[in-house]
């Protein structure tokens, strides 16, 4: 890709698993990524390992549960590579367990991460978007978004509240040249 045609990617929970499986293969794509993690320092590995391989991704401390971070990161991306192309919404945890065994404050703390967050990013994010009339976000979510199992009830019910909001902004949201895509391990 030459230097202008190169995209922005901007990928949450990169630290570790599909985050920073993903911010590497773009890298070797010619994608401008940026890593992202509430804890800069999970982020050594992926910058090392981008560097060994020859390409670079650059790291970013950026918690989705703080609105300030949020902003501030994104303001910080925008500036310093013009524009962001794509948004991959990776942050997230699981918590297991039988359901009735959750705490509010744990169920609460869950959908913060895995529906919140990922809900402030794209909010955030798509200002800017929709003024160039171009993006993608994309939505992890999981199988479990589709049905649960067992122990599971808490993930699975922040994966089944994003794939909802994501069928609907990817309708709401096309006419105006974003796509919305989940993707669904």
């Amino acid at each position: 890709m030459s230097k202008s045609s190169t995209k922005t990617v901007l990928i949450t929970g990169a630290s570790s698993g599909i985050g920073k499986t993903t911010a590497l293969y773009l890298a070797t794509k010619g994608y401008q990524v940026i890593g992202t993690s509430r804890d800069k320092t999970r982020l050594l590995d992926l910058k090392n390992q981008s560097d060994v391989n020859g390409n670079q991704v650059d790291v970013e401390e950026l918690d989705i549960n703080s609105e300030t971070s949020v902003t501030r990161t994104i303001h910080n991306v925008k500036n310093k590579y013009g524009h962001i192309d794509v948004l991959v919404n990776n942050a997230a945890y699981g918590l297991w367990g039988p359901a009735q065994t959750f705490s509010m404050k744990e169920l609460r703390s869950q959908f913060d991460t895995n529906f919140f967050g990922t809900f402030h990013m794209c909010k955030t994010i798509l200002p800017y978007m929709l003024q160039r009339k171009t993006g993608t976000i994309i939505n992890i979510s999981s199988v479990l978004g589709k049905i649960s199992t067992p122990f599971n009830g808490g993930y699975a019910a922040t994966k089944f509240a994003l794939e909802g909001l994501s069928e609907a902004m990817r309708f709401e949201l096309w006419p105006f040249g974003i796509r919305v895509v989940l993707v669904e391990p």
